[in-house]
């Protein structure tokens, strides 16, 4: 692999003086503003269980994220770790999300940027990055975008093997979830989604999820989740195999 150097980048470090009565007067600016503008921290933990074809038996997960609003913008980062003893790697996953809320013809939308990292083993991590268009219609929540994924042997274990080619780009994948939800009261709303991707996990636009969730408004500002969903492999296929299913319980609060 070959290295680039750009030398106008390169910075004396010897030079900078850090200066505290500067960094306070910043930060002070920097927290007064924060609070008098919109701005929202939220967070997030979940333990998942279930079955698939490549879980070798059932497999649990624990995953949690923060997130926080500002204005209109929404910086967010999420990690799963898994206790299934099939998995070499306790880390499962880990995903960064910057998201924007604007407007066309007054109608909002959300763009969303992601990239995330699940390294399955010591011989395969698998990279994403994606972009995602959010619109939500009423009682409906639309999501559609694509992403290109990279599946990669590690450095180390490739050099050992003596490995000439380290990776596999699968340069295009649509993504798209459709949600309607139904409040059952004021405490409880249920939703259905069908949908190719869920929380780490993205599958081809022909391997779809149905979930089915419930929500429940436990305090003002705190909300429990329980879902249910089921995968299927090759829905525009002549034969649709059984794929997995999973259910989860969260826990969300907003500070």
């Amino acid at each position: 692999m070959k290295q680039i150097r750009n030398n106008s980048s390169i910075i004396s470090y010897d030079k900078i003086k850090f200066k505290p009565m500067k960094f306070t007067i910043f930060f002070s600016i920097f927290l007064l503003v924060s609070l008098h503008v919109k701005s929202q921290f939220s967070s997030t933990i979940a333990v998942e269980s279930g079955e698939n074809y490549a879980s070798s038996g059932y497999y649990g997960n624990i995953n949690g994220g923060v997130s926080y609003q500002f204005q209109d913008w929404q910086i967010a980062t999420a990690a799963g770790i898994t206790l299934s003893r099939a998995k070499e790697n306790v880390l499962n996953a880990l995903k960064f999300d910057v998201l924007r809320d604007f407007t066309i013809k007054e109608i909002p939308f959300k763009a969303e940027v992601f990239y995330q990292w699940r390294p399955y083993s010591g011989r395969l991590h698998e990279h994403d990055a994606g972009l995602l268009l959010h619109y939500n219609p009423k009682r409906f929540e639309l999501q559609l975008g694509a992403n290109t994924r990279i599946y990669k042997i590690p450095n180390s274990y490739a050099s050992v093997n003596h490995y000439t080619e380290q990776t596999v780009w699968e340069i295009f994948n649509l993504m798209y979830k459709a949600s309607y939800n139904q409040a059952l009261s004021e405490q409880f709303n249920l939703k259905f989604t069908a949908t190719n991707f869920d929380v780490f996990n993205i599958q081809q636009e022909t391997n779809p999820m149905l979930i089915m969730s419930l929500g429940y408004a436990l305090l003002k500002h705190a909300k429990l989740a329980l879902d249910i969903g089921y995968w299927q492999a090759g829905l525009f296929n002549m034969r649709v195999n059984y794929f997995g299913y999973f259910t989860r319980l969260g826990f969300q609060y907003d500070f």
